[in-house]
């Protein structure tokens, strides 16, 4: 009896991610930079509690799709994903996570 029944077609994954462990470790780790950049830079960067209060949100319900307003927020709060001059590690890491969430959260929709 052969077991060369498993053959690969190229581009073809075996493995299909129904709700992704990392997104929701991800979704965790981008709300805590969230956070920290709010309560450090919320005053002189009012859109940092903004986007806190909506990663709170999202993170809340880390199964479901990121809504295309939140994503839009997103992008818009950190001009697009652009941290300011002179911006911290946490900004930078914030930005850079939130910039490719949207990748992440693909395999959910």
């Amino acid at each position: 009896m052969s077991n060369h029944s498993h053959h690969h077609e190229p581009g073809h994954s075996c493995v299909v991610p129904q709700a992704s462990p990392d997104r929701a470790a991800e979704l965790g780790r981008l709300r805590f930079l969230a956070t920290k950049v709010a309560m450090v830079h919320g005053s002189t960067h009012p859109d940092m509690t903004t986007l806190a209060a909506i990663l709170q949100r999202v993170a809340n319900t880390p199964d479901a799709a990121i809504a295309a307003n939140d994503r839009g927020a997103f992008a818009a709060l950190t001009t697009n994903y652009t941290p300011w001059p002179a911006a911290c590690g946490s900004v930078q890491g914030l930005f850079a996570g939130l910039r490719e969430l949207p990748d992440v959260i693909k395999a959910k929709e």
